[in-house]
């Protein structure tokens, strides 16, 4: 038995989303319309989610509202990426101004991209707006069809970069596959195929990265959080467990007092970082308690000891400092805690509620815009309701 407990929206920057609804649609509509029947009785199903792996937003069906509104046409992506690092000293926190706007106007069609998907994909989330689904689902399908980074990757971070969207492609994929929303086969076909590609080529990537004597660290838990929700999305087990085995690793490496040894190392960026490490760490275990997995109780509550103790230092960063040695850098724009919504609402944290009111939501491309619903599952007891 499930149930679905409460959550809050992000907010959504930036300016007003054109839709169009497809002329296919609209007629549709109207037909449902003449035989006085709502899009949730008349629309086709995309596939049955009765089996399987499952997603948060499948267990959480929107009210479906006709959209008058209209799509932009979606941009070309290249299959291929250069993208270099920027960061100029061993433990990773000095970045060269030079070569982090390279690596911005690198990635810069990629993320606008992406950011638009997202945004409609939440629109639709927290509107029901069926125009803002479709729109989103031609954007992928357009960069399915443009073979979207499956080409050259220049550089280890063109790699990341790549599993970043993944992330952001899949669950966006999930967040509009509405089943009660009509779609051409060949497109879904498509989309999914496109998602496959990217999944296979990340985890041979990371596979490649991680074989040796190398500590995985947030890159290898947004590459689990990728593959993860792609696995979803396909209804792959492999690719499932392949990003659990990502969790597990960041599980099994924090330690009693809650720290991740690989993000400590980022010296005085390492509060920034243990930050960005529990995004995708916390929204895996969301997305696994879906499916009745529960991956909170990894390591005894580790990532729950982790969550806490990130809370604690950004009220007081000179905890982390303590850990470090190192002064702590501001925080400024990195203080993200979307993923702490559904942390707060399936186990209650004082320490959130009060940051989660002190600091602006804002949506991650990486986590594919709005964090997904706390699902209260029966196989998993700690459900607050």
């Amino acid at each position: 038995m499930e149930s679905v407990v409460g959550t809050r929206f992000e907010g959504q920057s930036g300016g007003a989303i054109e839709l169009r609804v497809t002329t296919w649609a609209i007629v549709w509509t109207r037909a449902c319309a003449m035989f006085a029947l709502t899009w949730i009785v008349c629309v086709l199903p995309i596939t049955a989610h009765s089996e399987g792996l499952v997603s948060n937003w499948d267990r959480v069906p929107v009210k479906l509202n006709r959209s008058d509104l209209s799509c932009p046409t979606a941009p070309t992506l290249s299959p291929d990426l250069k993208a270099k690092g920027y960061y100029v000293d061993s433990a990773f926190s000095v970045a060269d101004p030079v070569r982090q706007e390279e690596y911005k106007e690198a990635t810069d069609s990629y993320r606008s991209a992406g950011t638009k998907v997202m945004k409609l994909a939440d629109l639709y989330r927290n509107t029901g707006d069926v125009g803002a689904a479709v729109c989103a689902r031609n954007w992928l399908n357009r960069f399915s069809l443009d073979r979207a980074l499956l080409g050259k990757m220049d550089g280890s971070q063109a790699h990341f970069y790549r599993a970043w969207m993944l992330s952001a492609f899949s669950i966006s994929w999930l967040k509009v596959r509405d089943a009660r929303i009509p779609i051409d086969p060949n497109m879904q076909q498509d989309i999914l195929g496109w998602i496959d590609k990217l999944a296979q080529l990340t985890i041979q990537f990371q596979d490649r990265r991680y074989s040796g004597k190398k500590a995985p660290n947030n890159l290898h838990y947004w590459a689990g959080l990728g593959v993860m929700s792609a696995g979803i999305a396909l209804d792959n087990r492999k690719y499932y467990d392949w990003g659990r085995k990502a969790f597990t690793s960041g599980a099994n490496s924090v330690t009693d007092k809650g720290f991740l040894p690989a993000e400590l190392a980022r010296g005085k960026r390492a509060l920034g970082y243990h930050i960005y490490a529990s995004d995708p760490l916390v929204t895996m275990a969301e997305l696994a308690a879906a499916n009745g997995d529960d991956l909170y109780n990894a390591n005894n509550g580790a990532v729950r000891r982790l969550v806490e103790n990130v809370a604690r230092c950004i009220s007081d960063p000179a905890l982390m400092t303590s850990e470090t040695g190192v002064k702590q850098a501001g925080l400024g724009r990195r203080v993200h805690l979307g993923w702490a919504v559904p942390y707060t609402v399936r186990f209650g944290s004082p320490d959130l509620d009060r940051l989660l009111d002190k600091y602006p939501l804002r949506a991650r491309l990486a986590r594919g815009g709005e964090a997904p619903p706390a699902v209260c599952i029966e196989s998993i007891a700690e459900c607050k309701p």
